[in-house]
Parts: C-alpha cells; sequence; structure tokens
C-alpha cells in the first residue's frame, strides 16, 4: 500500500507548481501564444462578455488535457523502467523537427504569407482569427508543448519532490502547475477591464500580430541549433532545407489554384518529407564545452567521485541545449571570462551533465538530487558530504557566494 504524501509538503509543492506555471508564460515562444488569444478577446469586445469566459475555460481545459497527457506519459515510461525525467520529449529529434515545422508554419501564417482554412484549420496556425472554441482549445495545448523544454523557477523543486509520490498526487501537482500556466489568460477573461487599458481595436493588432511572427522564428533559429546539437550541423541545414520546402508547398497550394500548381506543391512535401526522414536518420553527436583538458569535464558519477578526491571543490552543472534557462545561465554567468577566472583561481572543478540527448546515468542524477529536469547546480566543498544546491537562476554573486 503506498503511504499518502503528507499534506503540508503535496500543498507546497502544488503552490510552487503554480507559482511556476504562472512564470512559465514569460518564455519567449510562450507569450506570442498568449498574446495572440489575448487579442482575440480585446476584438470581441465587452459586449461578449459569457463569450470571453467560455474561452478562457475552454483554453484552460487545453492546457489541463495536455499536462495531463505529458504526466500519464511520464509516468508510464518511468513505471516501465525508462529513465526519463521533466521534458524528455525534448530529447528526441523526432520531436525537435515536429516544432521546427510546426513553428515555422505559424510564422509565416501570422505573417501573412498563406491563410489555413477548411481542412487546413485543425493545424490551429490561425490562432487569432478564429472564433470557435476549438481555436482556444488548441492554443492551450500548444502552449504546453512550447512551455516544456525548461522548468521555471519554483516548478523544478515541486515537480522533483511530488515525482516519487502516488500517481494522483503527481497528476494533482501537475494540474496545479497547468492551472498556473492558464491563469494570466483565464483572469483577463473573466476581467475584460483589464483589457481597457490596451487601445480600442484597429491596425495597431494587425501589426502586433505580424510582431508576433518574429519570436516564433527565433524559437525555429533555436531548435534548428536544438538539433544541430543532437544530430549535428548537417542535420540542422538539413532541416532548414526541408523547412523552406514545406513553406513553398503551402504557399504554392495558397496562391495558384488547378491541378498543376497543387501537384507541384505536393512534391515539395513529399521532398520536405524526405528530408526530414533523412534528418532522423543521421547518428547522434554530443557537442559543446567539453573537452579533456577542460575547463569543462564530462559528468560521470566516478568523474564526480575522482574530482572530489583531489580535496578540491566542485561545481556540476546539469544542462541540455534545449533548456532556455540553463543556456542563458551558460551566455551571461557561467561562460564569462571573469567567472571562469574566479573558478581558476579557486581551484574550482567544472563537471558538465549535458541531457540533450537521453542518458540514464544523468536521470538518475537527477533523481538522486530529488530533481527530474534541468536547470540543476550543485555545489561540492572538501570534507562536505552533500552538495550545495544552487538556484536556477545564476549570478555571479551566488557562484561567488558557493565557492567563497
Amino acid at each position: 500500500v503506498e503511504a499518502a504524501p503528507e499534506p503540508t509538503s503535496l500543498w507546497v509543492s502544488a503552490l510552487f507548481a503554480f507559482v511556476g506555471g504562472i512564470l512559465l508564460n514569460l518564455m519567449p515562444c510562450v507569450f506570442p501564444v498568449l498574446g495572440i488569444k489575448v487579442m482575440a478577446l480585446v476584438s470581441q469586445g465587452d459586449g461578449n462578455k459569457w463569450h470571453a469566459r467560455k474561452h478562457g475555460k475552454v483554453y484552460t481545459l487545453g492546457v489541463l488535457v495536455s499536462f495531463w497527457a505529458l504526466t500519464a506519459m511520464l509516468l508510464g515510461l518511468r513505471s516501465a523502467g525508462q529513465a526519463v525525467g521533466w521534458g524528455f520529449q525534448l530529447q528526441q529529434p523526432g520531436f525537435v523537427l515536429l516544432l521546427v515545422f510546426l513553428f515555422t508554419l505559424i510564422s509565416a501564417n501570422l505573417l501573412g504569407a498563406f491563410e489555413f482554412g477548411g481542412r487546413w484549420v485543425g493545424l490551429g496556425s490561425n490562432l487569432a482569427g478564429r472564433e470557435g472554441y476549438s481555436g482556444s482549445f488548441f492554443t492551450g495545448m500548444l502552449a504546453v508543448v512550447v512551455a516544456t523544454p525548461c522548468t521555471a523557477p519554483f516548478m523544478g523543486t515541486a515537480i522533483g519532490v511530488v515525482l516519487a509520490q502516488p500517481a494522483w498526487a503527481v497528476f494533482a501537482v501537475f494540474s496545479f502547475l497547468a492551472v498556473g500556466l492558464a491563469f494570466p489568460f483565464l483572469v483577463l477573461a473573466y476581467q475584460p477591464a483589464l483589457l481597457r487599458a490596451l487601445p480600442r481595436p484597429g491596425k495597431w493588432m494587425e501589426n502586433l500580430k505580424e510582431f508576433f511572427a518574429f519570436p516564433m522564428a527565433a524559437t525555429v533559429l533555436w531548435l534548428l541549433w536544438v538539433l544541430g546539437q543532437q544530430k549535428g550541423l548537417d542535420a540542422a541545414i538539413g532541416t532548414a532545407g526541408a523547412v523552406l520546402l514545406l513553406c513553398m508547398g503551402f504557399w504554392a497550394w495558397h496562391r495558384f489554384p488547378g491541378r498543376a500548381a497543387h501537384a507541384g506543391a505536393g512534391l515539395m512535401f513529399a521532398l520536405s518529407l524526405a528530408a526530414g526522414i533523412g534528418v532522423l536518420s543521421l547518428p547522434q553527436v554530443q557537442l559543446g564545452r567539453l573537452s579533456k583538458e577542460g575547463p569543462w569535464l564530462s559528468y560521470s558519477e566516478q568523474a564526480l567521485a575522482d574530482a572530489r578526491a583531489t580535496g578540491k571543490p566542485v561545481f556540476v552543472d546539469f544542462t541540455a541545449a534545449w533548456c532556455l534557462t540553463c543556456q542563458v545561465n551558460k551566455t551571461v554567468v557561467l561562460e564569462k571570462e571573469a567567472m571562469q577566472a574566479y573558478f581558476r583561481e579557486k581551484g574550482v572543478i567544472l563537471l558538465l551533465a549535458d541531457w540533450t540527448n537521453s542518458d540514464p546515468a544523468i536521470t538518475a542524477a537527477l533523481e538522486k538530487q530529488g530533481r527530474i529536469g534541468v536547470p540543476l547546480y550543485l555545489a561540492y566543498q572538501p570534507g562536505q558530504e552533500r552538495a550545495k544546491v544552487l538556484p536556477q537562476i545564476l549570478t555571479q554573486d551566488i557562484l561567488r557566494e558557493a565557492f567563497p
């Protein structure tokens, strides 16, 4: 019989998950999706409060269903003995490839390159223009897909603590995470007065919709880089070519009527699919900061034990190419010359645990610390058995304090 989780810890985890879900809305690829739906509320005006609230509920339902599906997959894989954690879907190049295609089409659609209608409308790329509730439901699902690569502050602790609990507790905490993600849109749907601070519907909405295409396109560039980290430079270039063919196919299908044009578009779709399959057939690679001489050494349990046996302080960076928070910390803090000089001055041994691709050993190390996602930063001091867990948002002052 499974023991029930302690109520206090469960409620604290739920609260942390809720706050973490709200913070997920600040992700650069999530915010445009939220913004498009907010514009849809603005265009409705004050005369459709009932409809606005229903859109808010349906959007929230889309977020909940997506999180429940991810939770079920995560628990199912773990119960089958698979070493997976939060963000496991981004470890699959095929999933990253699908996201590249999806975000490219959404970006092109927002810029007006082509419109989806009829049977294509289910793809959900015309999120702002749809008045049906299916558009809101799909937007909620899309927000989850693009928000899952990283664990926001508060979120990692909540998920790590609850994952060892019974399934019902895991679903409960993930539901709070989902409600947190949906909360800003739900508040605006129920309090339309908050939208009065925005200008009245007009040309600015079309301009803003087109502007949102650029962070979406930036997300495509980031995903291409992630795919390059997983499969190499050839994979990134091949995917870019596949995306180009896909866009040309949709453009030709939309702009030119007739069987000949549609046949040409179909050929481009087929070539795009073939290029994608070719990319997935490439072997996985490991790129990045690792080298035999340092400063970053590849993490393993043995490497950690050897590093600690030297009597020097040790810093472990659990990271992934698809983790935005990880990449910001790397660029803004960890790779700065001043920080690297400080590490050298203090004799800190740097270990890099790269979780870009699935790695059971790294997953086990994360679970040992009560986490199932990245980033995770550990500071080991000589003579101390337990590591100090550092905040997920790093600063140079935090690291200097950890290694005085």
